[in-house]
């Protein structure tokens, strides 16, 4: 399965992409979430709640909500974007 899309009422508290160009978002989710983009170009969409992002390799989009969310891009050009409220946004080289 490839170019896939999955919302958070496909999986409980994980999601998985494949090796092609995935978009997983958990928006609606009324839980925590933990992202896997795999390889490929993904978008990975948080909720408002304390979520855990992995782009692996391939040029990534992360929205990360007003949780205390964990991102880490992988290899490639990776786009963070963070947006709700006053959030503190720490980024280090090793985690970009």
């Amino acid at each position: 399965m490839k170019n896939t899309n999955y919302t958070a009422s496909d999986y409980a508290s994980e999601q998985v992409g494949t090796s092609g160009n995935d978009t997983l978002g958990i928006s609606t989710s009324t839980e925590s979430v933990a992202l896997f983009g795999l390889t490929g170009n993904d978008s990975l969409l948080s909720s408002s709640f304390d979520d855990d992002f992995e782009g692996d390799a391939g040029n990534d989009t992360v929205n990360g909500c007003s949780g205390n969310d964990a991102a880490y891009g992988g290899g490639g050009d990776d786009l963070f974007s963070v947006f709700g409220g006053m959030i503190p946004f720490m980024a280090t080289r090793a985690t970009i």
